[in-house]
């Protein structure tokens, strides 16, 4: 009797060494997760004294500023252009993105379609070049908050976003950020 007492507490423990053993796989997952978006990106860049380059190599030879890519847009919805300027914020998270500020105040936001991925800090501040498609577009509330979320904002900044905005927004083939 006392044999069949103690049966009962075998799933019990096995319970317990099953969810202890599942946390450690789940950290090796979060941790390799981390080193391979860590390596993704320096496999994305390659980099040549002080320039990076990320996606397709990008010179700054020929490159417009941004009050010239303003100009263009005004008479055009979009265009194919080489664009130079500085680094204003990066996707914290993944480097997905990065913003470039404007003439007239604001920001455009330029993505990638993952193709490749930026570094996720450090590169604040640097002279970068892009090259590919930029254009107007309305961007939701939702997507403004995605946006703020990404780039740290506090919980009350990310509420604060009520309306859609007009934006610049520029997909990327390639990036060249100066060292």
């Amino acid at each position: 009797m006392m044999m069949k007492k103690y049966w009962m507490f075998v799933p019990a423990i096995m319970g317990l060494v099953a969810c202890n053993s599942g946390g450690a796989e789940e950290a090796n997952a979060d941790n390799a997760e981390t080193t391979s978006t860590e390596v993704a990106q320096s496999e994305d860049a390659m980099s040549t004294g002080e320039l990076m380059y990320f996606g397709d190599t990008v010179t700054f030879e020929n490159a417009v500023s941004t009050e010239e890519m303003m100009a263009v847009l005004n008479e055009n919805d979009s265009a194919q252009l080489k664009v130079k300027g500085e680094i204003s914020a990066v996707c914290t998270k993944k480097g997905c993105w990065m913003s470039m500020p404007l003439p007239q105040g604001g920001d455009m936001h330029v993505s990638y379609n993952y193709e490749f991925l930026l570094p996720t800090g450090g590169i604040e501040g640097k002279e970068v070049v892009v090259e590919g498609q930029v254009k107007k577009v309305v961007h939701s509330v939702e997507y403004l908050r995605h946006l703020a979320e990404d780039a740290g904002k506090s919980p009350e900044e990310i509420q604060a976003i009520v309306e859609p905005k007009t934006k610049v927004s520029f997909l990327a083939t390639g990036v060249t950020i100066k060292s």
